[in-house]
């Protein structure tokens, strides 16, 4: 290519990017006919626009849609602009976004119909200072999910609070590069979940009184079949023993209430300077599918929990008391399991389900690797020696604005 086209191309694309960002508007909405208007500004806005919400309580009776990517939408504050969803009639969830670098900041979403604050397919987005809460606790009825990133990359969900989730507070699955960090989650069946997805960063955050505190695991079905490479540190697991109001058929109602942290199939996951207390079941559980008694022959889905490593964390005071439910005619298995073994809460279960024939599809890896003053319990027998030291990851990084 010759040296005045290359110029021409360059600067063909700078008036491009100048006409795009000379569209762009900064809104300051106010809260006389607020609804109606965010919503048309949703519609209507163009990329890089700010978009500065009012303070005020306001209703709405369908989902808000954002196609639009390099916006930013913030509020008065989580306490001061309300989104309220209470009367909605139409939407799977209170917003859904679809476009990239897309900041979100400062506002309460308050009894969705469905999930709260959902981005599907999306890149470098950043969730800040956002609330979602149910004001019916412990209620089946009530979405599923408080934010809820899917399929996407380069995620940040931060100083965020969730409460009333009828399956995670804060979800992020099927995704790659995430942070979800200085969040507090309580009054939920899981607290956080990480689901089939990669190089992911949980910690800092306060996770009280869920049915299950945190989950990292990967679940057969998903186009991205493996959880690998996350780094959970720094979090507080306090009391996570709420009564399990999840629906049937998912993951979270199969778990028993009273757990900490629950690593389920999750492959290359560093575990340390948590703080776990208060746990009535157990404060930490390492799983592998086969505990489920379920079956799948994905290709490239391995169900085993492999290179787990504990070390640094703080096993404070357990519950008093066991408090388990393991009815056969449920059909729980690992309720079933752990209540044929424990008589009392435990700092650490591991269920001792490794590979038992290596092949091309599962190389045997060292299963887990407790590098702290402490022994787990074994649902099954398993004598390979998890007494070690294995290299740690490096720290993610993530690509939002």
């Amino acid at each position: 290519m010759h040296c005045f086209q290359k110029k021409i191309i360059v600067l063909a694309l700078t008036l491009f990017f100048l006409v795009s960002e000379s569209y762009a508007e900064t809104y300051h909405l106010k809260a006389d006919n607020f609804s109606e208007t965010f919503r048309e500004v949703l519609i209507n806005t163009s990329e890089h626009s700010v978009i500065n919400l009012p303070e005020g309580h306001f209703h709405f009776d369908r989902s808000l849609n954002l196609g639009m990517s390099n916006i930013t939408i913030k509020g008065a504050g989580p306490g001061k602009t309300l989104l309220d969803f209470t009367h909605q009639k139409q939407g799977a969830q209170a917003m859904l976004i679809r476009g990239h670098r897309v900041v979100l900041e400062g506002f309460s979403i308050i009894n969705p119909k469905g999930d709260g604050l959902v981005m599907r397919t999306v890149a470098h987005n950043r969730v800040s200072n956002v609330h979602v809460s149910w004001e019916k606790k412990g209620d089946s009825q009530n979405g599923g999910y408080g934010i809820y990133p899917v399929g996407s990359n380069d995620i940040v969900v931060e100083r965020c609070k969730v409460s009333g989730a009828s399956d995670a507070g804060i979800y992020i699955g099927q995704s790659y590069n995430g942070i979800v960090r200085n969040n507090s989650v309580q009054e939920n069946v899981i607290g956080i979940h990480a689901e089939n997805t990669t190089d992911v960063e949980l910690y800092d955050n306060d996770i009280e009184n869920n049915a299950v505190g945190l989950v990292v695991s990967a679940m057969p079905g998903h186009y991205r079949a493996r959880t690998e490479r996350v780094r959970v540190y720094n979090n507080r697991l306090i009391n996570n023993n709420h009564n399990n109001f999840a629906t049937e058929g998912n993951l979270a109602k199969k778990l028993p209430r009273g757990i900490g942290l629950f690593l389920l199939a999750a492959d290359t996951t560093e575990v340390f300077d948590n703080t776990f207390e208060e746990h009535a079941v157990s404060h930490a559980v390492v799983a592998s599918h086969p505990l489920l008694k379920e079956r799948d022959d994905s290709a490239q889905y391995n169900p085993f929990s492999e290179e787990v490593y504990f070390y640094k964390n703080k096993w404070e005071e357990l519950s008093d008391k066991l408090s388990i439910v393991a009815d056969p005619d449920e059909g729980l298995p690992i309720h079933i399991a752990i209540a044929d073994v424990l008589e009392e809460p435990v700092n650490l279960i591991w269920d001792g389900i490794t590979i038992q024939n290596p092949s091309k599809r599962y190389k045997v890896k060292q299963p887990l690797c407790i590098n702290e003053p402490l022994t787990p319990v074994l649902l099954s027998p398993n004598s390979t020696d998890i007494k070690c030291q294995l290299p740690l990851l490096e720290p993610g990084v993530v690509d939002a604005p």
